[in-house]
C-alpha cells in the first residue's frame, strides 16, 4: 500500500531576513505524535519556509497539507493551502491553531469565503490530527465527501452536502509524555542551521483568565506538563545537535506560566548544565508564571540569560477587573518588582493600550508607577482584536464602545510562487474612555520611553537625578512636553511616527492587502518606510542619522530641568554628559566597532554607576584627580555585531531596528569600559 504523503508546515516569512526564527516545533510534535500512532504508513515532511513549500508543491505529490498558524503566519498559511488546492484538488488542507472563530455563523461564512480550506483544529492538533488520519487511512484520500459528514473530535469542517458547520470537540491530553519529542525522534534534525532557534513546551495551559488572550478558553484552564526527565532528555538532545551543528538560535520555552512549579527549578538547572557544556543556549525567551515569588525563585539561577517579563497590562486595578485578571492584583506586582530589585534582577514590564476603562490619565499615572518601580524596560502595544476571545464578540466591544481597524503585522510579508502576502492584525485604537487623539499620545510618549528609558539607555541620567532626589519620571514627561522645541531633525522623526501611527491604519483588511498590492506601496513596505515597527524603525532613525543631535538635545532639556528644581549644574552633570557620549559612540555605525574612545573625567563615575546600594551621589566620588576611562567593544560584541550587519546589509531603519532587535539585550549595543591607571 502506498504511504499517505503528508506536508507539514509551521511557516514563516523569510522574503526579507528578521530578527529571529524559530523551529517547527508545533508540526513536529504532530508529526511525532502520528508517527507513533500510524509508523510507516505515512510519509511526513515538515516546512519552515515557504519557497522549500511551494517548491516541493510544484514538484512532488501531497495527499495532505497542514499548516499551524497564528496571526503572523495565517495568511501565508492560506496561501500554501490554496497553492495546494491548484495543484491537486484531491488533498486535503488543515489549519491548526487557536487564532479561529468560536461562532458557529462566523465559521460557516469563514470556510464559504476560504473553500480552499478543508478542516481547522482549533485545540490541540496531536491527537485530533490522528483522528482524521484514522479515517483517512480507513476510507482513502479520495473519499473525502465521505470522511468530512459525521463529527470527527478535535476537528470543525463544513459539510459540502448540507453545507452546515461539523465540530466535535477533543478532550485535553492528560499527560503530554503521549506525545514523543520530535527532537529525540531525529524529526527536528534538519532545522539545527544558523539562527534557527529551538522551542520546547513543558506544559500547556493557564489558570488565568485574561479575555484578551487565547487561553482564558476553559479548555485551558488546567494546566498539563511533561515529566521533568522527558524535558531534561529533551534539553540534552537539543542542546549537544545546537554544539555540533553551530546553531546559534535562542531557546524558546513556549510555556504560558514557566517557573510557577518546583520542576522549573530542575529544568532551569539543566539549562544551566547546557550552558557549561555546550555553551548554548545564548539566551531563552521565556513567558513566566504570575505566581512571581514562587517563578522567581525557581528561575532566579537563569537570570543572565533572560529578562524577567511580566504582563501586567495596567496599573490600574479597575481595568484589570475589567480584563478578567481578577486574581493578579497590583499590589502584588509591585512587590514582586521590589524583591526583584532587591536582588539586582532586570524586569520588563508589558502593557496594553487601550483597555476597558483606561484612560489617557490612568495611562500616564501608570507609566510614572512602573519607572518609580525601577523596572528595566516598559513595552506598551496596542491591544490585538484575537479571533477564538471575547474580542471577537461584537457585543463586547460594542459594551466599551471600542473601534478597530487593520495593519500590517511588522515583518511579516513577501512574495512567494508571484503571489504578494501581507499579514495583518485587527487592532483596538478607541473605547468610551480614550479618544484616538489620546490613543496617539500614548504612542508617543510610548516612543519617548523606548528612547530614554528602556534597556536602561540612559541609566546615568536616571542616577544622576537620583542624586538629587527627583523623579525620572517628571523628566521623561519635562522632554515629552518639549518636543516641539526639538531640532528640526529629531521633530522630523517625532512627526513621521506620528503620521505613520495615523497612516499605518485601514478601514477593512481588503483595503489594507489592495493599498500594500500596489507595487508603489509594496517598495515603501520592501523598503521599510510603511508597514514595520514604527517605534523601532524611528528608534533606529533617531540611533543613527540623528544620534548626536537627539542626545545634545536630552542634555540640554536636563539642565533646563535641573535649573528648573534649582540644581546648580557642576562637574557631574558634565561627567554624566561626557559618559553617555561616549558609551554610545557609534551605536549603530558598523565601520565604528574597532575604534576604541578615551576620555577624562573629574569623579570616579564607573564606581559610582557600579555601587550596589547607590547610596553615594557622583560628587562623593571627586578626589581631586582625573579619571581615565575606555570605551571599546570587546572580541564577542564585534563578532556579534558583524554578523548581523553583514546580515542586514542595506542599514536601512528597517535593518538596524532588525539588529537592535537581534542583539539582546541591547546593553551589549553600547562600549565596555573601563578605567585607565594614570
Amino acid at each position: 500500500m502506498r504511504k499517505l504523503k503528508i506536508f507539514l508546515a509551521d511557516l514563516s516569512h523569510n522574503y526579507r531576513p528578521t530578527s529571529g526564527n524559530y523551529m517547527p516545533y508545533t508540526v513536529g510534535l504532530v508529526a511525532s505524535y502520528a508517527k507513533k500512532i500510524y509508523g510507516d504508513l505515512l510519509d511526513i515532511r515538515l516546512f519552515k519556509f515557504p519557497d522549500k513549500l511551494y517548491q516541493a508543491l510544484n514538484n512532488e505529490h501531497c495527499d495532505m497539507i497542514g499548516c499551524t498558524t497564528y496571526v503572523w503566519n495565517q495568511n501565508l498559511s492560506h496561501w500554501a493551502c490554496k497553492v495546494a488546492k491548484s495543484k491537486n484538488p484531491n488533498v486535503i488542507t488543515v489549519l491548526g491553531g487557536p487564532n479561529f472563530v468560536k461562532n458557529t455563523k462566523l465559521r460557516k461564512e469563514y470556510f464559504l469565503k476560504n473553500d480552499y480550506i478543508d478542516v481547522r483544529v482549533p485545540y490541540e492538533g496531536e491527537i485530533a490530527f490522528s483522528n482524521l488520519l484514522k479515517l483517512i487511512l480507513e476510507h482513502g484520500i479520495k473519499s473525502k465527501d465521505k470522511i468530512l459528514k459525521a463529527p470527527i473530535n478535535g476537528c470543525v469542517f463544513l459539510n459540502k452536502k448540507t453545507n452546515e458547520v461539523v465540530s466535535a470537540n477533543q478532550a485535553r491530553i492528560q499527560s503530554l509524555d503521549i506525545v514523543p519529542s520530535p527532537y529525540t525522534a531525529g524529526i527536528m534534525d534538519e532545522f539545527f542551521v544558523g539562527d534557527l532557534g529551538p522551542v520546547i513546551q513543558t506544559t500547556r495551559g493557564c489558570p488565568f483568565k485574561c479575555n484578551f488572550c487565547h487561553e482564558s478558553d476553559d479548555y485551558f484552564h488546567k494546566i498539563k506538563n511533561h515529566e521533568t526527565l522527558f524535558a531534561e532528555e529533551e534539553l540534552e538532545y537539543i542542546g549537544k545537535k545546537a554544539f555540533e551543528t553551530n546553531t546559534t538560535g535562542y531557546l524558546v520555552i513556549a510555556d504560558s506560566n514557566f517557573g510557577m512549579f518546583l520542576r522549573d527549578k530542575f529544568i532551569s538547572e539543566k539549562i544551566l548544565d547546557l550552558k557549561e557544556k555546550y555553551n548554548w543556549p545564548l539566551g531563552i525567551s521565556i513567558s513566566t508564571g504570575k505566581h512571581f515569588e514562587r517563578v522567581f525563585n525557581t528561575t532566579f539561577m537563569l537570570k543572565n540569560l533572560f529578562d524577567f517579563t511580566v504582563s501586567v497590562q495596567s496599573m490600574n486595578q479597575d481595568v484589570l477587573d475589567a480584563t478578567g485578571r481578577t486574581n493578579i492584583p497590583v499590589t502584588k506586582y509591585k512587590k514582586f518588582t521590589q524583591v526583584l530589585r532587591q536582588k539586582g534582577q532586570s524586569a520588563t514590564s508589558e502593557t496594553l493600550i487601550p483597555l476597558p476603562k483606561e484612560s489617557l490619565k490612568s495611562f500616564f499615572k501608570g507609566m510614572e508607577e512602573l519607572m518609580q518601580m525601577k523596572v528595566t524596560r516598559i513595552v506598551s502595544n496596542t491591544i490585538m482584536f484575537l479571533d477564538g476571545t471575547p474580542y471577537e464578540d461584537k457585543n463586547y466591544t460594542d459594551q466599551y464602545d471600542y473601534k478597530a481597524k487593520y495593519r500590517l503585522l511588522p515583518r511579516q510579508y513577501g512574495i512567494y510562487g508571484g503571489e504578494k502576502i501581507f499579514e495583518v492584525e485587527k487592532v483596538g485604537i478607541t473605547t468610551s474612555t480614550l479618544s484616538f487623539e489620546d490613543y496617539l499620545q500614548t504612542r508617543t510618549f510610548a516612543f519617548i520611553i523606548e528612547m530614554l528609558f528602556n534597556s536602561k539607555i540612559l541609566r546615568e541620567l536616571e542616577y544622576l537625578l537620583e542624586d538629587y532626589k527627583l523623579n525620572y519620571y517628571d523628566f521623561i514627561y519635562f522632554i515629552y512636553t518639549n518636543l516641539k522645541n526639538a531640532p528640526e531633525g529629531i521633530k522630523e522623526v517625532i512627526k513621521s511616527f506620528e503620521k505613520q501611527s495615523i497612516h499605518e491604519l485601514k478601514d477593512t483588511e481588503e483595503s489594507l492587502a489592495k493599498y500594500y498590492s500596489n507595487e508603489k506601496n509594496f517598495k515603501k513596505v520592501d523598503g521599510g518606510e510603511e508597514g514595520g515597527n514604527l517605534k523601532y524603525i524611528h528608534k533606529a532613525l533617531l540611533l543613527s542619522k540623528h544620534h548626536d543631535s537627539w542626545i545634545n538635545y536630552v542634555l540640554i532639556y536636563l539642565k533646563k530641568f535641573l535649573v528648573s528644581k534649582n540644581i546648580k549644574i557642576g562637574e557631574d552633570f558634565n561627567d554624566v554628559s561626557s559618559f553617555i557620549k561616549c558609551k554610545q559612540d557609534g551605536v549603530l555605525d558598523s565601520s565604528r566597532s574597532r575604534t576604541p574612545v578615551t576620555n577624562s573625567f573629574d569623579c570616579d563615575i564607573i564606581q559610582w554607576i557600579n555601587q550596589e546600594s547607590r547610596t553615594k551621589t557622583l560628587k562623593e566620588f571627586k578626589n581631586g584627580q582625573k579619571f581615565k576611562v575606555k570605551f571599546s567593544y570587546d572580541k564577542n560584541q564585534i563578532i556579534e555585531r558583524d554578523h548581523h550587519f553583514k546580515r542586514y546589509e542595506s542599514n536601512t531603519p528597517l535593518d538596524l531596528s532588525n539588529i537592535m532587535l537581534a542583539i539582546r539585550p541591547q546593553e551589549k549595543l553600547f562600549r565596555k569600559y573601563h578605567t585607565i591607571e594614570q
